[in-house]
């Protein structure tokens, strides 16, 4: 996957404020994050399907939701973990998912 880059040159899209300055730090901000959801959601997609036992890849698609909420800056709760989900198997889970989200949402 290639890395993400910031936008050299962004067009103005939001309304002019009062200097005359239109907000163009806010779209390129918002650019940057849709980039980086549609790609941690494509390489979290693919983990998951790779998943054979079903209670685990369900937890999975629910932690990825969660961090991808986290990430965006919404409300969210930890998922609920099912009683027959293996200990080992929900760390690893974790903490794949864990890397992928600070592989595109690096906190700065």
């Amino acid at each position: 996957m290639a890395q993400l880059q910031p936008r050299k040159v962004a067009r103005q899209t939001g309304p002019v404020n009062s200097r005359g300055e239109g907000q163009t730090m806010n779209s390129q901000f918002d650019a940057n994050l849709s980039e980086a959801a549609l790609a941690f959601n494509e390489e979290a997609f693919l983990y998951c399907r790779g998943i054979s036992d079903t209670i685990a890849q369900e937890y999975a698609r629910n932690y990825a939701r969660m961090l991808l909420n986290r990430a965006k800056g919404a409300e969210f709760s930890a998922p609920r973990v099912p009683y027959e989900l293996f200990g080992p198997n929900r760390n690893l889970i974790q903490s794949t998912l864990d890397r992928m989200c600070e592989k595109y949402f690096r906190a700065k």
